[in-house]
């Protein structure tokens, strides 16, 4: 959260509302977004695959591809242990990573846009950059029984500290698939020698 609302915080309307230019505020957050691709490339043995398509999950649940693709790469390290990531270039800031299990499910570093959370590029970059971390750590997700019929999921990478998790609806095309519990993971991408 930027600091401009001081120690009292932003007040109750800021929460439901976006005053700010948004197109300004992101603006620079794909070139942050193929500097880090590039920095990841550069430190570690991964091939970076072009894609010429990108499928996003529209408001009916359904996949469909991406209208507003800017980029898109597939980054496939080479032992075929570890875990691929996506990372996707759309409309005219935002960016999507997918890796792991349920990397039908992309994440963006873009989290909330009102005014009270008032994030900035530097915020965002950084979240970008630990979604990519996360991705290139050594990496395992959780599957745990929630309710009846819920599945929750649980990440950790080597790259971060601390877990997050969610909960898997039964309406997600990937409900289906899922054990109801389950523990993967990979191991963390090899380091490229670089020349001292």
């Amino acid at each position: 959260m930027g600091d401009r609302w001081g120690a009292d915080g932003p007040p109750p309307e800021a929460y439901s509302r976006v005053t700010r230019d948004l197109d300004a505020v992101y603006d620079g957050l794909h070139d942050v977004a193929r500097r880090l691709v590039a920095e990841v490339c550069r430190t570690h043995d991964v091939l970076r695959v072009p894609l010429r398509a990108y499928w996003v999950r529209g408001t009916d649940g359904r996949a469909r591809p991406a209208d507003d693709l800017v980029a898109a790469w597939w980054l496939l390290p080479a032992d075929p242990r570890c875990l691929p990531a996506t990372v996707a270039l759309l409309g005219q800031w935002d960016v999507q990573v997918r890796h792991g299990w349920f990397g039908d499910r992309a994440a963006s570093p873009v989290v909330c846009t009102c005014d009270a959370c008032d994030e900035d590029l530097a915020e965002v970059g950084d979240a970008l950059e630990g979604m990519l971390q996360d991705a290139v750590g050594a990496y395992a997700e959780d599957v745990r029984p929630h309710g009846v019929l819920g599945r929750s999921r649980w990440f950790s990478s080597g790259a971060a500290t601390g877990s997050s998790g969610g909960l898997v609806e039964p309406g997600e095309a990937l409900h289906s698939r899922l054990p109801r519990r389950a523990s993967l993971g990979w191991p963390a991408w090899p380091a490229r020698s670089l020349p001292t």
